[in-house]
């Protein structure tokens, strides 16, 4: 399986330095243009699927994804979402006594790491020898790379910060090369090898 990761197009919220967490977003013209720019270095890639977050910044970024293939339809996937802040999404970071947050007020990392671990292992069920593009959230797509990785949630929610708008990261997944390991080790022992992560140089100009 050739697994494509693609963060949604900037928002006026990140812009705006907003918490948008499951806030559904809008992209900025310069969002949609990072999201033309992804679509178009995808464009000769042999995509089978697309699945995104239903949240709009994600499915707007999926659409233009889907333009350059035809016959390939987008699934919107709730697991996809952005970490949930609760009431303390549409705020700016600032304005928030972190240390005053009630812990179920918002999504455990634990909680977002098991979303992404349970998707990744339905596209390997799913999709073994095709290619997928899947377009999320900072969270939910640096959630993944950690998993696919076998990073700490500390190093994969760190990671999420430095995902730029319409970033594309691929991996690659070996199910013959899973299979003869116990699933422990390096992401290389099983079965994943990566290929790209967090190349911004499409959108060099932007």
């Amino acid at each position: 399986m050739r697994l494509i990761l693609v963060r949604h197009g900037e928002t006026v919220e990140n812009a705006q330095g907003i918490i948008q967490g499951q806030l559904h977003g809008r992209l900025t013209e310069r969002g949609r243009r990072q999201a033309q720019r992804a679509a178009e270095e995808l464009r000769r890639e042999l995509v089978h699927r697309i699945y995104s977050s239903d949240l709009a910044r994600a499915a707007d970024t999926a659409v233009e994804i889907a333009r350059h293939h035809e016959g390939v339809s987008v699934e919107h996937r709730r697991e996809l979402r952005e970490r949930s802040f609760g009431r303390y999404q549409g705020r700016r970071p600032g304005e928030i006594d972190w240390g005053a947050v009630p812990r179920s007020e918002v999504e455990p990392l634990e909680a977002l790491s098991e979303r992404a671990a349970g998707f990744l292992r339905e596209m390997q069920r799913r999709h073994g020898g095709e290619t997928v593009v899947v377009v999320g959230h900072g969270g939910t797509c640096a959630a993944m790379i950690a998993h696919i990785r076998g990073e700490s949630l500390e190093n994969f929610f760190r990671e999420a910060d430095g995902l730029a708008n319409g970033g594309i990261s691929v991996f690659e997944w070996d199910a013959g090369a899973a299979a003869s390991t116990d699933g422990s080790g390096s992401a290389h022992a099983r079965g994943w090898r990566e290929v790209l992560c967090n190349s911004s140089r499409h959108l060099h100009d932007l």
